[in-house]
């Protein structure tokens, strides 16, 4: 990997070379078509953010940049005592999208604690109004609605009953309007759920370092999707964290889940930009499976790691996947008998996941026509199934099974069939026969 020691005090320098953004826009830097919606606790302005933000104009208003679902108006600022915090992070992760996916327009949403309605609000009219992606750096916390306070605030953790189904509600609204919703997990290296980011609307984005690796930060979850940097917190500021814009001017340090879900949903801007035509659940997948994984971190079968999902998303391997590449089809490049056994190995030459591959050993070539018989009308069916699996292969995955043979089967002439069962396959099909070494 590069040094990125370099790219520390460029505003979001060495997160954008991480994610490989400026080879991206090699190919492209978004598209004034996709909106993305900023959901967060109020913005200030940075002037850097000029020509970025989205625009639409409100009769007897005027230009509005967003909407306050918090206080139901067009302030979009955070209207509490200010500080550092409140000031700048909204702005920030506004910085990040606009770095990463500059051609794209930005849509200001504000939410704040205390207003439990306010989050599926936000969510609604992000939607409503076009956007395709949208950015939830902060959750919200249960227990407002009946205790005028968080559990989180009363010294609770994250995950307990949902008492916000307006917004559990709204999510599902957003995924199935196709839009992209990205979140952040857990800033505390633990094992704790953010509940509505690991719900099944919502792409959990795990952080990572400047070295490539799990950030200090970075929670362990079973539902993480994808990584992207968040930095790390312990480490020194100049270098460790995450240097962007802040409010009135200001450029200001960051670290957290909150910083790799803005960056995951830039790069979403890319992709969606560079394949308009792909809905919300294909461009997850082009992110996951070209993602890349520290080698030295452990993963389970399916190639995913609770810390960093999939991996750490490749903005510039996510556009240049081919137009001839959007498909599942699944090759089998070997297949042979080791000890009364099949073992086969599989490769996805498409960038979408087969979740349903059927393997198929026959005791004949399937492909063949039938056998005509002498005296008789009809021909005859000689080659049958003998056996029979279902895999999942991953977009580009290569994966190696096994099928068992039974005693009393004859190990010569076997073929292995191979196809997809999920929707949208087309028909494809790979054949070999199985060789008997």
């Amino acid at each position: 990997m590069n040094d990125l020691s370099d790219f520390s005090l460029k505003p979001y320098g060495w997160a954008l070379e991480c994610l490989n953004v400026h080879q991206a826009h090699r190919i492209t830097r978004s598209s004034a078509d996709i909106i993305v919606a900023v959901i967060d606790l109020g913005y200030r302005h940075h002037p850097m953010m000029e020509g970025h933000l989205w625009e639409k104009s409100i009769p007897g208003i005027g230009t509005v940049n967003g909407y306050d679902a918090f206080s139901d108006d067009y302030t979009l600022e955070y209207d509490n005592p200010q500080n550092d915090y409140h000031k700048g992070h909204h702005v920030f992760v506004a910085g990040e999208i606009a770095n990463t996916a500059p051609e794209c327009k930005i849509m200001i949403v504000r939410v704040g604690y205390g207003n439990p309605d306010c989050w599926s609000k936000a969510v609604r009219f992000a939607v409503d109004n076009g956007a395709s992606v949208i950015v939830m750096p902060h959750g919200y916390l249960n227990g407002e609605r009946e205790y005028g306070k968080s559990l989180f605030e009363l010294g609770g953790d994250f995950a307990f009953p949902y008492d916000n189904t307006e917004l559990l509600e709204a999510l599902d609204y957003a995924y199935d309007n196709d839009c992209m919703i990205f979140s952040g997990t857990c800033d505390n290296r633990g094992r704790r759920v953010a509940y509505y980011t690991g719900t099944d609307a919502v792409i959990a984005v795990g952080s990572s370092n400047r070295h490539h690796l799990p950030a200090d930060i970075c929670d362990s979850a079973d539902y993480v999707d994808m990584a992207a940097p968040g930095g790390e917190r312990k480490g020194k500021p100049e270098t460790d964290h995450i240097y962007g814009y802040g409010g009135d001017q200001n450029y200001i340090f960051f670290t957290g889940g909150c910083m790799a879900c803005g960056f995951a949903g830039g790069v979403a801007a890319l992709v969606r930009a560079r394949f308009p035509q792909l809905k919300n659940e294909q461009i997850k997948q082009i992110m996951q499976n070209t993602a890349y994984m520290p080698q030295q971190l452990p993963v389970d079968e399916d190639g995913k790691s609770d810390l960093l999902g999939y991996g750490i998303v490749d903005a510039y391997a996510c556009v240049s996947v081919k137009e001839d590449q959007l498909h599942h089809h699944v090759d089998v490049n070997d297949a042979k008998i080791v000890d009364q056994t099949i073992c086969f190995t599989l490769k996805n030459q498409g960038v979408f996941n087969s979740n349903r591959t059927l393997v198929t050993v026959y005791n004949g070539n399937p492909a063949l026509p039938p056998a005509a018989e002498k005296g008789k009308a009809l021909p005859s069916m000689t080659v049958k199934q003998i056996d029979h699996t279902v895999v999942k292969v991953r977009g580009f995955q290569e994966v190696q099974g096994k099928i068992p043979l039974k005693q009393e089967q004859r190990a010569s002439d076997l073929w292995l069939e191979v196809y997809s069962l999920d929707r949208h396959s087309g028909g494809y099909v790979s054949r070999l026969k199985i060789r008997n070494d």
